[in-house]
């Protein structure tokens, strides 16, 4: 579509635009973002606009958002500049190198999600078991649910599946949500091999026993193979290797028990942070009522950014139909669910804190000579490799030339390969099915 906007003029420039617009307008009615009635086609306007309007655009749309990006770059480093924000990058970088970059900002995201929701008891559950009545409802916290004493950071799903294994043995410790009168086997076959848990119990050996209080006072993987070893162990020894058949399916059935359990108390509204965090959005809500202002438009996402940030830290699932439905009343639409929202938050206040989003450690006049040329930039060799054992970026500098936005912006790329201007869909035909015919595709290649 680029090449013949550049090549149609002015008025194939108008045509392409109104049908890019038209399909962003089509694209977000499709998938039903949730934005409210007319929005779609404000963005499509606005998109068409920008188009005629905006720098780069008069070559195609991805010329035109790659020079959006260099104005946008070139005009965060002026900011930088009067607010200082560039000096405090380059001190953050000298003491601490590497600590605005954006690789850092994942790596905090990835580590707010794994604290969410790694292991059976997490970081975040017990950090919320610690913090006193006041300290919650000032992280955003809903008063009914800080007031209720059964109020808990969901357990994990390994944590249901061990409660349900160790049920086999002991009962003491399980969740209401398990119900008052828990069988001892959930399998008929297991109940006429084994008989009861009292008959599992009173054949432990002496060694398993010991295994076994270990087990139950722990919550890791390792205590989960020890319940395995020792339900397999008194299994085999009561009924041989159809015991161990038998105990296999049993375990298997507690599994899924324990799954099914965690779900009801993790989805919809049983799960008390997401009951915090529909009654925050709907405070939220009421407190911006009416005003359509930008500032309070702002404010308003700032804030319900944050409490969808805290919330999820401490076990919202913002999932389930009840949950779903106050949210849309309160204006309100998950779009990046629980681990998504850690992950961005996270990584966004690095970026923040850092300078990395607001700063630069270029000027603007350096960066102006990039984007236009006239400075060389350094390619590093092995860069963007994950695989390699080298950094992301490349450990020796192996060449220099004009920066990806001079080379996009020339077609330099394209200039030297197919060396005519053509259409992107007449040199892929020539590269991949014409073949040789009258010789224009080995001319393209420089053979002839």
């Amino acid at each position: 579509m680029d090449y013949w906007r550049s090549e149609t003029g002015p008025l194939g420039r108008v045509g392409f635009s109104a049908l890019a617009s038209y399909g962003l307008k089509y694209g977000i009615d499709k998938f039903n973002l949730g934005l409210k009635g007319g929005t779609s086609s404000k963005i499509g306007i606005a998109a068409f606009t920008a188009q005629m309007l905006l720098p780069g655009f008069d070559q195609g749309i991805g010329a035109g958002l790659y020079t959006g990006y260099k104005n946008l770059d070139i005009a965060r480093s002026a900011v930088g500049e009067v607010t200082l924000m560039n000096s405090y990058r380059r001190t953050m970088e000298g003491l601490l190198p590497g600590i605005s970059d954006w690789k850092t900002g994942a790596l905090v995201g990835l580590g707010a999600a794994m604290a969410s929701g790694f292991g059976a008891q997490p970081i975040a559950s017990r950090i919320f078991d610690k913090l006193n009545p006041e300290q919650k409802l000032k992280l955003g916290i809903s008063t009914s649910v800080v007031l209720d004493p059964s109020s808990k950071v969901p357990r994990s799903v390994r944590s249901y599946q061990q409660l349900a294994v160790s049920s086999l043995f002991s009962k003491m410790t399980l969740p209401k949500a398990f119900g008052s009168d828990v069988p001892d086997f959930l399998s008929k076959r297991g109940k006429e091999l084994f008989v009861s848990s009292q008959n599992l119990m009173e054949n432990l050996t002496k060694e398993e026993i010991v295994t076994l209080n270990k087990a139950l006072e722990g919550d890791s993987i390792v205590s989960r193979g020890r319940l395995d070893k020792v339900a397999f162990g008194v299994a085999e020894r009561i009924a041989g290797k159809e015991g161990l058949a038998v105990m296999q399916d049993e375990l298997a059935l507690r599994f899924e028990q324990g799954l099914a359990i965690r779900k009801s108390e993790y989805m919809d509204l049983s799960n008390k942070m997401n009951l915090s965090f529909v009654e925050s959005l709907e405070e939220i809500d009421l407190k911006y009522s009416g005003k359509t202002d930008i500032f309070s438009s702002a404010l308003r996402f700032l804030e319900t950014s944050k409490s969808s940030f805290v919330h999820s830290f401490f076990g919202a699932s913002k999932l389930g139909e009840g949950f779903t439905e106050r949210a849309a009343v309160a204006g309100y639409k998950s779009k990046f669910g629980r681990f998504g929202s850690l992950f961005l938050g996270g990584m966004l206040a690095q970026q923040v804190l850092t300078g990395g989003l607001l700063g630069s450690m270029e000027s603007p006049g350096q960066l102006n000579d990039i984007y236009s040329g006239r400075e060389m930039v350094e390619i590093r060799r092995g860069r963007w490799w994950e695989g390699g054992g080298s950094s992301f970026e490349g450990k020796n500098i192996s060449y220099y030339r004009p920066h990806d936005y001079v080379l996009y912006m020339s077609g330099a790329t394209d200039k030297a390969r197919y060396k005519v201007n053509r259409s992107p869909i007449h040199n892929f035909l020539l590269e991949n099915f014409l073949l040789d015919w009258g010789g224009v595709y080995f001319e393209s290649l420089g053979f002839l």
